[in-house]
């Protein structure tokens, strides 16, 4: 670990976790056959959850859609969960009031069909998580309601407990712009920490319901939620439970959580603390998590990391 990262931070995956480098070359060269069979090999159901959640390009998606009769059961998953982000990239990031009808149109036409291969899939295999996982990101888009979503969250959680994606997907459910309120979102985000391993991922839901608290709020009002009595106790307590704690061990998806926590804090205006993630994460850094403050995340996040090194 570095005490002060360079001034261009390496956003890239396999830079983060060199484990992904074979992934991506393939990816990149679109050798589809050799990059199925190394996804097959993946034994562990939290890196199939990652690869399946951030892995698809059209081209390896619309490859795995043409397999027909060869599919695996986790080609089906990996394939519906491809239309499901189609559907999710066509509706785009706006607020519903600003989805055009066009827009809302493909969104429900990948989902259904996303839904109706995967409805097949449990029926046959009813053991396969993933289905499961993006059965229950379908049953938010689809507006399915919150006993739905929470029958298809408890099938994934049976099958692989403190699943981050699981417990991320359902989070969302959770929250009020999709029929939940903001103390079940919390409640369930702070029982996502309460009950994980230490060291693990899972507290980053706390993370996540303060970003999605900060997003609700006016522009003019971020700062002044995240200063509210007990967040900072609350985003320090899922830290040191996690991300900071002694035996993590820096799984697939470790800087964009650490990036969470440290955008969190320096909107705040904690600088000191902002500085703890910011260090742990050494030369690296995550886009994604940047792009909900600013269009220009990469230098929002080299602004923020050098602000906060240099207070903090």
């Amino acid at each position: 670990m570095t005490s002060k990262p360079p001034s261009e931070p390496d956003f890239t995956r396999q830079g983060a976790s060199p484990e992904l480098a074979p992934f991506v070359e393939l990816s990149t060269a679109e050798n589809h056959p050799e990059l199925r069979a190394r996804i097959a090999a993946i034994v562990d159901p939290h890196e199939l959850a990652y690869m399946a959640d951030t892995f698809i390009t059209d081209s390896y998606g619309n490859y795995l859609l043409g397999l027909g009769d060869a599919a695996t059961g986790l080609d089906l998953a990996f394939a519906a969960s491809f239309r499901t982000h189609l559907a999710w990239r066509a509706r785009t990031g706006q607020r519903a009031q600003y989805v055009t009808a066009a827009q809302w149109k493909a969104f429900r036409e990948h989902l259904v069909l996303s839904e109706q291969a995967l409805f097949a899939l449990v029926a046959r295999e009813p053991d396969n998580h993933l289905a499961w996982v993006f059965r229950l990101l379908n049953a938010r888009g689809l507006e399915l309601g919150q006993s739905e979503a929470q029958r298809r969250y408890a099938a994934a959680a049976k099958l692989v407990p403190h699943n981050t994606l699981a417990e991320q997907t359902y989070l969302l459910q959770l929250l009020p712009k999709w029929s939940g309120s903001w103390p079940q979102a919390h409640e369930f985000a702070q029982e996502c920490s309460r009950s994980s391993p230490p060291g693990s991922l899972n507290s980053e839901a706390v993370a996540t319901y303060h970003v999605e608290r900060m997003i609700d709020a006016d522009g003019g009002r971020q700062a002044a939620v995240l200063r509210e009595p007990g967040v900072a106790d609350e985003l320090m307590a899922a830290a040191r439970h996690s991300v900071l704690h002694p035996e993590f061990g820096r799984p697939l998806g470790w800087v964009p959580a650490l990036s969470k926590f440290a955008m969190l804090f320096s909107v705040a205006g904690d600088y000191a603390s902002a500085a703890l993630f910011f260090r742990a994460m050494g030369p690296f850094g995550s886009l994604r998590v940047w792009t909900w403050i600013s269009d220009d995340p990469a230098k929002t996040f080299v602004i923020h990391r050098d602000r906060a090194l240099a207070k903090g």
